[in-house]
């Protein structure tokens, strides 16, 4: 082999070697970039929820907090007979909008019953569109005015439970 073809040889293993050498460079030059991200993303996840624990206090509500709590209780007194009590049992903050109101609460245990029901059907137990449920006289109630519209309380008549969710509010 003549000593051109070995010289065009050699640098041709040298610019091999300096660019696999470059594309090593470049690796590790990433991969420290993409730690150093990694470690700066966790340092503001870190933050962010040390911020969410801490204790708040009457300095802390500022003019921006307060004006909200003004316009949520507005929008609220406008467009609700309603009362909301809110306590974030990390930080201490809490917001409550007539809480000394007194309500009849009869329905609120469907929202129990239908949350039941959903993990039933998310654990795969029951199928919401398959299973019947028969309703007796055992579940009627002289108050009962929805069951009656809605035909629930004749004797032996199936209702898929699917339905039974979708008017526990209606």
């Amino acid at each position: 082999m003549s000593s051109s073809k070995k010289l065009v040889i050699v640098l041709a293993i040298l610019s091999l070697v300096s660019t696999i050498g470059e594309i090593i460079l470049v690796y590790f030059s990433y991969s420290r970039e993409l730690e150093f991200r990694r470690l700066e993303k966790m340092e503001k996840e870190e933050n962010y929820n040390k911020c969410l624990i801490q204790p708040v206090s009457s300095d802390d509500l500022t003019e921006t907090i307060l004006s909200l709590e003004e316009e949520i209780t507005n929008y609220i007194g406008r467009n609700y007979y309603a009362s909301v009590g809110y306590y974030d049992v990390l930080t201490g903050f809490s917001y409550n909008y007539q809480n000394d109101v007194v309500y009849y609460g009869a329905s609120l245990v469907k929202i129990v019953d239908a949350l039941y029901l959903i993990n039933e059907a998310i654990d795969g137990k029951i199928d919401l569109d398959e299973e019947m449920m028969v309703y007796t006289s055992k579940y009627k109630c002289d108050f009962s005015t929805g069951m009656e519209k809605k035909e629930l309380w004749r004797d032996g008549k199936f209702k898929r439970i699917n339905y039974l969710c979708n008017n526990l509010f209606r």
